[in-house]
Formats: structure tokens, C-alpha cells, sequence
């Protein structure tokens, strides 16, 4: 079966929801028998190794596989490690909790990252968007105005359509305030610039330092920043540390579960041929990213 956590029965969570896009890069077969699959329990992204996700997949009866996810910062027990899958994880504080526990685990980066691979290229907008978290208190309240952005945008999708359009909005961005993680992870992906957000409230401040640690960022050098003017100058000082994965790393590890897409396969070569081995430079879209993405 496939994991997915829901804020309400009818409503997902953009970056929970993104599970369902990353399932395109296999045939439709292969992601039929992953999302029924009676045997094990799927993590394809988030903040999900833990000891409840471990021992809700093992009171289903099924073995909990973890793609490129990562820990909330908490330890997970030696035996529970020993009874789950770990394709790769998000960053090296998940990297060393699960070195803790007994499992010697490859940082591979969060798998958001290939979701330029299956999306169809977008014109640049020129906008700032702000996306607060889907549990923040004050998301309804917040004004993008306020916060130096020119649209709001809802983490909350109830179709494939409404996570396509947080997709192309974010692509399209010339710069994104994040509350939520994984509008920062799709913007370091497109080579848009980013910040991460907080006011009054931040969801788990180790998840973000996992995924920065993992993209080049050391932890002095993550800061959160309550309106875009801040968050633009601080990407300005830390974009040269960012470091570009390679997305065959992550498919890699997806291959494992199922068959990959050979034509996800040659989007993902075609990328890292051109920028894969590039170790230090920058990930903005006037950078080589968005050489590729541009």
C-alpha cells in the first residue's frame, strides 16, 4: 500500500500529495501493484521514519519501505530499523539517526526533486508566492501583501489538478516564500529562489535542517525569515553553497520497488550528464538549473 498523510478525509497536503505524482515515473501496472501492494507498506517522501509509521505498517502486517524520506529529528529503535526498507535518505541528520539505530542508509535527497522530470515546462510568472504550512494557525489569516508576495497559495489540494497547479505556480515563481517544506523543495528543483518562512509557527525545525544539510547547506546557514525581502537576501548569500543531486540517484532507489519509465530514465541521464557531477555550484534559475528548467 501507499502512504499518504491527510489533513482531512477529503483533503491532502501538497507535499504529502506529491507521492501520487512521483508514482508516474512507472507504468501504470507497476504503480497499480505498488499502491495496492498487500506485502509492504510505501514511504515515497516526507518526514515519515519513525517508530509510529514503522509500527503501523508492522500492525498491518506489511514491511514499511522508505524511499528518500527522513526522521523528524526523533530516534527510532534498533529493531524497528531492522524490520523496515531504507532506499536512500533526505539528509545527514536522518542519515546519522538511522546510523544510530543500526542502518548504514545513502543521503540521496528528498525525491520532490524529480518532479521536473514529469512536468511539462512553465513560463516564468515573474511573481512572488507565499505558501504557508497546512497547519499553521494563521494560514487564513496571513495576506501576501504583507508578507512582500503577490499571491497566497493553499497547501491544501483536493485533486490532481490542484497539485498540478501548486506545481506550475511554483515553477513559474521567481521566488517562493515556504512555510511548508516541500514548496521549498519543488522551488531548489526548478531553480527558483526560496526561503524558508516563519512568523509564530514552524512544522519540526529538524525537518529543514535534514533537507538543507542534504542540498549543500550547513546548519549556520539555515534562517527563517518572515517576508520576502529577508528571504530573498538570505538565498542571495547561500544559493553559492547549494549543491545540485543527481536525479538518477533518487531513481536509483525507486527502481528497487518497480521498474522505472525508460523515458524518466533519459530525462533524469540528460540532466545529470549536463549537471550531475557539478558539486558547488549554484541551484538558482539563473544558475544552471535554470539553464535546464529555464
Amino acid at each position: 500500500m501507499l502512504y499518504e498523510w491527510k489533513p482531512g478525509e477529503r483533503e491532502h497536503n501538497f507535499g504529502d500529495h506529491l507521492a501520487v505524482l512521483l508514482g508516474e515515473i512507472f507504468a501504470d501496472d507497476v504503480w497499480q501493484s505498488i499502491q495496492t501492494s498487500k506485502k509492504q507498506t510505501y514511504y515515497l517522501l516526507g518526514s515519515v521514519i519513525d517508530d509510529w509509521c514503522i509500527d503501523e505498517a508492522l500492525k498491518a502486517d506489511t514491511t514499511p519501505c522508505f524511499v528518500g524520506c527522513g526522521t523528524r529529528g526523533e530516534k527510532i529503535s534498533r529493531l524497528n530499523a531492522r524490520r523496515s526498507i531504507f532506499l536512500g535518505c533526505r539528509g545527514l541528520l536522518s542519515q546519522k539517526i538511522l546510523r544510530r539505530a543500526g542502518q548504514s542508509v545513502e543521503v540521496i535527497g528528498d525525491p520532490a526533486i524529480i518532479v521536473p522530470l514529469l512536468v511539462e515546462r512553465t513560463p516564468k510568472s515573474g511573481e512572488r508566492i507565499f505558501i504557508p504550512h497546512v497547519l499553521d494557525p494563521a494560514r487564513n489569516d496571513f495576506i501576501a501583501s504583507a508578507v512582500g508576495c503577490d499571491e497566497k497559495v493553499s497547501a491544501i489540494t483536493r485533486s490532481h489538478s490542484d497539485l498540478m497547479e501548486i506545481v506550475q505556480k511554483i515553477a513559474a515563481a521567481e521566488f517562493v516564500l515556504a512555510g511548508a517544506l516541500h514548496a521549498a523543495v519543488v522551488a531548489y528543483a526548478f531553480g527558483v529562489p526560496f526561503a524558508f518562512f516563519k512568523q509564530d509557527y514552524v512544522d519540526c525545525h529538524p525537518k529543514w535542517y535534514d533537507w538543507a544539510s542534504g542540498v549543500g547547506l550547513h546548519p549556520e546557514f539555515v534562517q527563517f525569515h518572515g517576508n520576502a525581502r529577508d528571504g530573498e537576501a538570505w538565498y542571495a548569500s547561500i544559493s553559492k553553497h547549494l549543491i545540485v543531486l543527481p536525479r538518477s540517484r533518487i531513481l536509483k532507489c525507486m527502481n528497487k520497488i518497480g521498474p522505472v519509465r525508460s523515458e524518466v530514465w533519459n530525462a533524469a541521464d540528460a540532466f545529470d550528464a549536463k549537471f550531475g557531477r557539478v558539486k558547488s555550484r549554484t541551484a538558482t534559475r539563473n544558475g544552471i538549473l535554470g539553464r535546464f528548467f529555464g
